[in-house]
């Protein structure tokens, strides 16, 4: 019976193509909303997802800084050293004060502009919370005290951070080679050394072939100017040092470190008892 209506609804091949090409119209229509539909739903699911990610990541964040608080051993005694003016720099000139160690070479152009310029915004935001030269400082160990010196060392603050070498609350220190060997690798523990260029291609090879680059290179003007046939390496490191002189952390790759993680670290650190900061309101940069 049903044959027999539909054969009577459709007499003619006219009628049959066009109710099939109805049909197909029809479904083709349906597929599209269908996949459309689904789309839609997995777009919502995604964003779902990617909000509750970011509210497990906010929610780490505000559970404390992302390293633990913990007070290490004595800062190697600073003695025999000058700063980037050839003026004397001893452990009691920076003693109460948190400090942002780090290990330069003035004339890299891999690793020593790189923190500087990465460093440079938390530089910036201390100064804006009025905690900068106050309670903390950043502080720099010259890794080439064979070829360079405070001239060098002045110049490189300059160019690289753009600061006042005798404003700046940068202490970039520099010493005889066998007294900034036993406070570099001796007290803190960073093993830099000076390789030739031909050694230094082979390292960066290597690097490369392990799918580990070693450093991007960057603009350092000393570095064109000098052009030396060395390297210094293995000293991309930070080590934060508290006000009375005890170490808090140790950062590998300080090159790519992020800033806010060290603004709320030194906050946290600076408000601990008996911090020179701990009865100061939370500075806004930690926030």
């Amino acid at each position: 019976m049903n044959m027999r209506i539909f054969g009577s609804i459709l007499r003619t091949d006219a009628d049959r193509q066009g109710f099939w090409y109805s049909a197909g119209i029809g479904v083709f229509i349906g597929l599209l909303i269908g996949s459309a539909f689904t789309s839609i739903l997995g777009i919502v699911h995604l964003h779902s997802t990617a909000s509750k990610a970011q509210q497990a990541q906010a929610a780490v964040r505000a559970e404390g800084p992302p390293m633990a608080l913990k007070r290490g051993p004595l800062a190697p005694a600073v003695k025999g050293f000058v700063d980037q003016n050839g003026k004397s720099v001893t452990t009691q000139d920076l003693l109460g004060k948190v400090r942002i160690v780090t290990f330069l070479s003035p004339l890299g152009n891999h690793y020593s502009p790189l923190v500087v310029s990465n460093l440079m915004n938390l530089y910036q935001e201390l100064h804006n919370d009025g905690l900068l030269g106050k309670h903390v400082v950043f502080v720099s160990y010259n890794v080439d005290p064979a070829h360079t010196g405070p001239s060098e060392m002045s110049a490189f603050i300059k160019q690289i951070a753009g600061l006042n070498p005798v404003t700046a609350e940068w202490r970039f220190l520099t010493a005889d080679p066998a007294t900034m060997r036993k406070l570099v690798t001796d007290g803190y523990g960073v093993r830099y050394r000076q390789i030739g260029a031909a050694e230094y291609a082979k390292l960066a090879a290597a690097q490369r072939q392990h799918g580990e680059y070693l450093y991007a290179t960057a603009v350092n003007p000393l570095a064109s100017q000098y052009k030396p046939d060395y390297h210094v390496v293995d000293h991309d490191e930070m080590v934060i040092v508290g006000p009375r002189d005890h170490i808090w952390a140790r950062i590998p790759d300080a090159s790519s470190y992020s800033n806010g993680d060290l603004m709320r670290f030194i906050a946290t650190l600076l408000k601990l008892p008996g911090m020179p900061g701990a009865n100061q309101p939370v500075p806004a940069g930690s926030l």
